[in-house]
């Protein structure tokens, strides 16, 4: 007795009901194979369309702040009304000590590796570090304080560029070989507490470069604590920097398409606002906390 029937056997003494599926002809199992893959295909094609992670929208039109940068980006994400102050009713705002000594250090640093002599002792902690830039300076590897802009396509230009929709000012930019660049952004202040916001900044300026060298593959940022000596580097390639780039698209569209900048009052945005009633705000706020 072959397996099956004896299957059949135990079902009928077991008082089960077996039944006999009616097998359809070859041809017609072909047919049905074709049609499922094709509805298979079709919708695959179709998610790709509707959910492609990949893709940037060029197309949009901008709003009441059509640039933007990695400043007012974080600005506009904490408060969309501290942007509209600052960037459609242009009120000024407080230079703090620690602001002003930080545009200070910016300045010794960049003086120091285009001219030499005598290292500023707010720089000693990184002495080496300086010495071997001045070096890749005077090879003529070194960029430092340029403007680089982006059109809404990534696409490289000018700051006065009529197209312009992204700014974008790094530190210093090291090309170590045909493949791979160092980004270097010097901070005056602490690095603890302060991880996540400057690693986005890092990946901002990476997304500069991914674009306008096109042939590098390694991106490198570091960023140097002048005051505490302490350094936070991070790396990338350009396949990872493709996955973060429609996420960053869509973030500086969010802002560059904005209608409306409503306020987000809280204790810590306040505190901390240009135009709060902290210590460093002017007052101009009128919903501060």
């Amino acid at each position: 007795m072959s397996f099956k029937d004896a299957l059949k056997s135990r079902a009928a003494e077991s008082g089960h009901v077996t039944i006999q599926m009616e097998q359809k002809p070859a041809a017609e199992k072909a047919e049905t194979k074709t049609a499922f893959t094709g509805a298979l295909q079709a919708r695959k094609v179709d998610t790709a369309k509707k959910e492609d992670p990949t893709q940037i929208s060029t197309t949009f039109e901008t709003g009441a702040v059509p640039v933007w940068s990695f400043s007012t980006l974080k600005d506009y994400e904490a408060c969309p009304y501290r942007v509209y102050l600052a960037k459609i009713e242009k009120k000024p705002q407080k230079d703090s000590d620690a602001a002003s000594r930080g545009t200070a250090m910016h300045d010794m640093a960049e003086n120091w590796v285009r001219v030499g002599g005598e290292l500023p002792a707010e720089l000693s902690k990184f002495t080496a570090k300086f010495e071997w830039l001045r070096e890749q300076f005077i090879d003529g590897k070194v960029q430092m304080e340029e403007n680089w802009g982006i059109r809404k396509d990534w696409s490289p230009c000018e700051w006065n560029d009529p197209e312009l929709w992204g700014r974008g000012k790094l530190d210093v930019f090291v090309r170590e070989s045909e493949t791979s660049a160092l980004i270097i952004d010097h901070k005056s202040g602490r690095k603890y507490g302060n991880e996540l916001k400057h690693s986005d900044q890092g990946i901002s300026y990476a997304l500069h470069a991914f674009h306008r060298y096109p042939e590098l593959e390694h991106f490198s940022i570091n960023f140097w604590y002048l005051d505490k000596g302490e350094e936070m580097p991070r790396s990338f390639t350009r396949r990872q920097l493709g996955v973060l780039l429609p996420r960053y698209h869509k973030r500086a569209m969010e802002l560059t398409t904005a209608q409306n900048f409503l306020p987000k009052p809280n204790a810590s945005n306040c505190n901390w606002c240009a135009y709060g009633n902290g210590k460093f705000g002017t007052g101009d706020c009128p919903y501060a906390s």
